[in-house]
């Protein structure tokens, strides 16, 4: 009997450390299931956020394309642009040489003028 009375301690002593051990388990299981449950709020937040910055990378992409359509476009009338100020400023040139000749011919005239007055004042 000696035996049996220390057996019944010795199992409430096991039962009781079982007990605590079960417990403890259980609550640093929920304290880890609360940190999961942490972690994927946290997860679920980032993946929205990345969804948000994808879209705006997206938009920003369009728009870059856009804006480098719009300077192609500036480009190609800046080289009609120059290429027309080239055209208009050979136009100049010859007229400009155009004028010269012009000039040069009413002083020949201009020249031929006053020798014939001279002549005719001569003869007079």
């Amino acid at each position: 009997m000696a035996k049996n009375g220390l057996n019944i301690p010795f199992f409430l002593l096991t039962s009781l450390l079982v007990i605590a051990s079960v417990m403890i388990i259980k609550g640093e299981l929920k304290k880890n299931r609360f940190q999961v449950e942490i972690v994927k709020t946290d997860i679920n937040t980032l993946k929205n956020q990345l969804t948000v910055i994808t879209e705006n990378i997206n938009v920003y992409n369009k728009e870059l394309s856009t804006l480098n359509l719009k300077v192609s476009v500036l480009n190609e009338e800046l080289n009609y642009f120059n290429k027309s100020i080239n055209g208009n400023g050979n136009d100049l040139t010859k007229l400009e040489l155009k004028i010269k000749d012009v000039i040069a011919d009413l002083r020949k005239v201009k020249s031929m003028t006053e020798l014939q007055n001279r002549k005719l004042y001569v003869s007079e």
